[in-house]
């Protein structure tokens, strides 16, 4: 941002994937918080197993998650937009930015 004086800058897009609520929380606030607190799309985010924190995407957990984070999306006042992308039992480890 410090090399963008005179931009407009209407909204920040991200995508998520992940099966762990809390950390979904975690990076949104952080990307928040990042970008000046400018309003969130969130374009894409779903529920992917990760070996990192044990978590497999079956039918109950991603239920879970997408009632927590839509839940807690719905109370954000600067999240103005989010589309559920799907899940996935195993796609590989995702790069740590990413989760």
């Amino acid at each position: 941002m410090t090399y963008c004086k005179t931009c407009t800058i209407d909204f920040i897009p991200l995508h998520w994937y992940g099966s762990d609520c809390t950390s979904f929380q975690e990076y949104v606030t952080d990307m928040y918080r990042s970008f000046s607190n400018r309003r969130i799309w969130i374009t894409e985010w779903g529920c992917m197993t990760s070996s990192k924190n044990g978590i497999e995407c079956n039918n109950d957990n991603v239920s879970k998650l997408v009632k927590c984070t839509t839940s807690w999306m719905g109370s954000q006042e600067y999240i103005m937009r989010f589309s559920y992308a799907g899940s996935s039992m195993l796609l590989g480890d995702l790069p740590s930015s990413n989760s």
